[in-house]
């Protein structure tokens, strides 16, 4: 049996079955829970294996593109990997997940990111640990300064257009739409807190808690004004009498330095499992944003299945992807990759990593 696109058809199939073996405890479905990935407009990058009307396994590719200060990357999202109980062992999940990386490479996805806890499993099929972000605990020790020229409220009935307007000052991110934005908003389980000035009534700033299923106690969708945001999440921890983890990218360094001096803990992780789709374009994305950033004698090259990375004279090759994508997401340094001299590491160590992640919303 070959994975396969599903067609129109199979929709009820599909969901019946994800919501069988991955939310079989849970009232909403999944197809709710990440609206995008299973739009209709998205059925093509769906892999499944099935006997007859029966489904046995399913995976499911989102291509999506994200900025950063200096890259644009069109990036695979791989998620809802499961394969039937009784029909595990069979190699289907691998099957299904080995398809979506086909299609990712036909659609010209520079790497794909999934989330997992299963990191054995995923990295005998290429895929490595990398890439960072920064957990801010915030408790009721939490006390930032209080601003009484906002008002806050607790309603997913907010303008897509106020909040996209807000989450497009973020230099790193997901290109959305106001539909896109739309529909995030009719997710199930979470909580949308919006934060306005009193006196202009513009939106100031906003957190998401929770996703569905996941991100439970977790604002992993933010933005606005530091200050703001800050009062923001300390009514949250007041509101829900909970502790409160906002997550965000270690590059906002002023929301991570300001939350700490009000009394959050900083807890570090990594971002996810990482794998290189097409290595030649990659390398030239790469290339092309380090000399944006100024280092014109910056080398990043892929040829004949081997990578050419250092600065100046001093190049370094590895046929490791792996090694790749520790040193370009982290957490890797180029020290210890290879003894390069004081003054190509500090050209190499402001190059890399790369500020790369990923909001919650878009993440399947």
């Amino acid at each position: 049996m070959e994975p396969k696109r599903p067609n129109a058809s199979e929709w009820g199939p599909i969901s019946q079955f994800l919501n069988q073996e991955l939310r079989s405890d849970i009232k909403w479905s999944l197809h709710d829970e990440y609206p995008l990935a299973f739009d209709e407009k998205n059925r093509g990058n769906i892999r499944i294996i099935s006997d007859g009307q029966e489904i046995l396994s399913h995976a499911v590719l989102k291509p999506t593109l994200i900025k950063t200060p200096y890259h644009l990357f069109k990036v695979g999202f791989l998620g809802s990997v499961v394969t039937s109980e009784k029909h595990r062992g069979n190699g289907y999940s691998k099957e299904v997940i080995n398809s979506c990386l086909e299609a990712s490479d036909a659609q010209g996805c520079d790497f794909t990111i999934l989330w997992t806890n299963l990191f054995d499993f995923y990295s005998k099929l290429g895929f490595e640990v990398a890439g960072s972000e920064v957990a801010l605990q915030m408790n009721a020790k939490f006390s930032p300064k209080e601003n009484d020229g906002i008002k806050i409220l607790n309603t997913p009935n907010v303008s897509p257009q106020a909040l996209l307007r807000i989450y497009n000052k973020h230099s790193l991110r997901t290109l959305r739409t106001e539909q896109d934005v739309s529909r995030y908003l009719k997710i199930p389980n979470s909580s949308v807190y919006t934060a306005w000035n009193k006196a202009t009534n513009e939106l100031e700033a906003y957190c998401i808690v929770g996703k569905g299923a996941d991100f439970g106690g977790f604002i992993h969708e933010w933005g606005g004004k530091v200050s703001s945001l800050l009062t923001l999440t300390k009514h949250i921890v007041d509101d829900t009498k909970k502790t409160i983890h906002l997550i965000t990218p270690p590059q906002c360094t002023n929301l991570i330095r300001q939350a700490e001096e009000c009394g959050a803990t900083q807890h570090i992780g990594v971002l996810g499992m990482i794998k290189l789709v097409n290595p030649l374009n990659f390398a030239k994305k790469i290339n092309k944003g380090a000399r944006s950033m100024g280092y014109d004698a910056f080398v990043f090259d892929y040829r004949d299945g081997i990578y050419y990375f250092g600065y100046g004279s001093e190049i370094y090759q590895t046929d490791s992807d792996q090694d790749i994508v520790r040193l370009v997401f982290g957490p890797l340094t180029p020290g210890q990759i290879h003894p390069f001299s004081p003054q190509a590491l500090e050209a190499l160590n402001d190059i890399f990593p790369i500020p790369f992640w990923v909001w919650g919303w878009d993440s399947i």
